[in-house]
């Protein structure tokens, strides 16, 4: 579960399907922020969106890790002027030690619980 999370989120207004298994492209890379430090992040770059059957699958998140990295390192997760119809699946448990989501500009319409 997030320790702490800091969300930017844009939703718009319209309808969410309830089953999707979403392909999230990642290029990771470190960031060094204000007051905080280092942060590893996934900085999304594409996203190939699928339907399915299954109301429980997760999505994927792919990607090269930098030298030394693994998901276990992803402390942020940006995604930005990407179209997002849905809010991204079992993504808390591909990055155990995810701090930080910002989701900017996406279309995003409706956050629901799992």
């Amino acid at each position: 579960m997030f320790k702490a999370i800091i969300a930017f989120i844009s939703i718009a207004t319209g309808l969410i399907a309830t089953s999707h298994a979403d392909t999230y492209n990642c290029q990771f890379v470190n960031s060094l922020w204000t007051n905080v430090g280092n942060v590893y992040r996934c900085e999304v770059q594409s996203v190939v969106s699928s339907t399915t059957n299954d109301t429980g699958t997760n999505d994927t998140f792919v990607g090269t890790h930098l030298a030394g990295y693994i998901n276990n390192n992803v402390a942020d997760f940006t995604i930005r002027f990407k179209p997002l119809p849905y809010f991204p699946r079992g993504m808390n448990r591909t990055f155990v030690n995810l701090r930080s989501i910002a989701i900017i500009s996406t279309g995003l319409k409706e956050i629901l619980s799992e």
